[in-house]
């Protein structure tokens, strides 16, 4: 069974206003929250009501077989808290339906978080309470979007925490990459996955045609390379953005993003999962032995990360 646990990932930047040179410390209005609140309803409208009411409906129509793990940031959750109250209720609908599952992160989407375990245990825990406040659920994996973080802080944080991880190829150290398993010390990579971002930027490709037999034929090939570089071993880990899209969800959209899931669920050697199922296995993909080569399919470039 080659189980695939889809991330959507979900963060609105702040909004700051022009402050003219005699209007400096004056106030401290630095937002521009008419701004702020168009934006963030814009993004509702167009984009995260029109997905997920396409995932409730796969959900549905697959007698729950397909499930969406979602990582949104503390401050975006805020933002929709104050601007869309009904996205909140729309996501907590979901979940109770038990159709999507929260993954944890920092706060903020900043590397900052990322400087050393306790800062990034207490922005994390920061987010935690309020996904609980929200949601009543606590996240059980950490996901890391930032392309710079030690390795040696998130191991800190999941042996203090017990929570698994999806990372990036960024996220392991080279040095021990390529040293044998005499000079390395033996470390568990249970609950340790990390994002495939080859096949993510090709599954985030549907959004960008508008020939639907096209889409169809590169939504084929997207399949192949998911049979091909998934394993009964390790789970294929896929992000999803929603909040940087240029164009609405539209129908089209909505067609080849259920057509694409229901051919892998017609696949019988293909399960989803909610990223806390993932916690106990064991993911080979990071070896003592393993190539650069190797690793750039999970390899998260800086100008990706800065798109959002």
């Amino acid at each position: 069974m080659k189980r695939i646990c889809l991330c959507v990932k979900i963060h609105i930047p702040m909004i700051f206003r022009n402050f003219r040179f005699n209007e400096i410390n004056q106030n401290d209005d630095y937002y521009d929250d008419l701004g702020l609140d168009y934006h963030v309803n814009k993004i509702c409208t167009d984009n995260l009501h029109p997905f997920f009411r396409t995932v409730e409906n796969i959900f549905r129509e697959s007698g729950g077989r397909f499930k969406v793990a979602v990582s949104i940031s503390g401050s975006t959750l805020k933002l929709l808290q104050k601007a869309a109250p009904q996205t909140i209720i729309m996501l907590s609908e979901l979940v109770q339906e038990g159709c999507i599952e929260f993954l944890s992160e920092p706060w903020s989407h900043s590397i900052i978080a990322f400087s050393n375990s306790e800062t990034l245990l207490r922005q994390t825990n920061q987010h935690d309470e309020l996904i609980h406040t929200m949601f009543g659920k606590v996240p059980e994996v950490l996901i890391i979007h930032s392309p710079i973080c030690p390795e040696k802080v998130w191991r800190a944080f999941q042996q203090n925490t017990g929570k698994g991880v999806f990372i990036y190829s960024n996220h392991i150290e080279r040095s021990k990459k390529a040293k044998g398993t005499k000079d390395r010390p033996a470390i568990s990579n249970v609950g340790i996955h990390p994002v495939h971002r080859t096949l993510s930027q090709e599954f985030q490709k549907l959004v960008l045609g508008t020939d639907i037999q096209l889409l169809k034929n590169f939504t084929s090939g997207i399949l192949q390379n998911m049979k091909n570089d998934s394993s009964p071993t390790n789970c294929l880990v896929l992000v999803y953005d929603l909040a940087v899209f240029t164009k609405p969800f539209n129908k089209n959209t909505a067609f080849l993003l259920k057509a694409t899931i229901n051919e892998l669920l017609v696949d019988e050697c293909f399960q989803f999962c909610f990223p806390s199922e993932t916690k106990t296995y064991l993911n080979t993909v990071f070896s003592d032995t393993i190539s650069n080569n190797d690793t750039d399919h999970f390899l998260l470039p800086v100008d990706s990360w800065l798109k959002n």
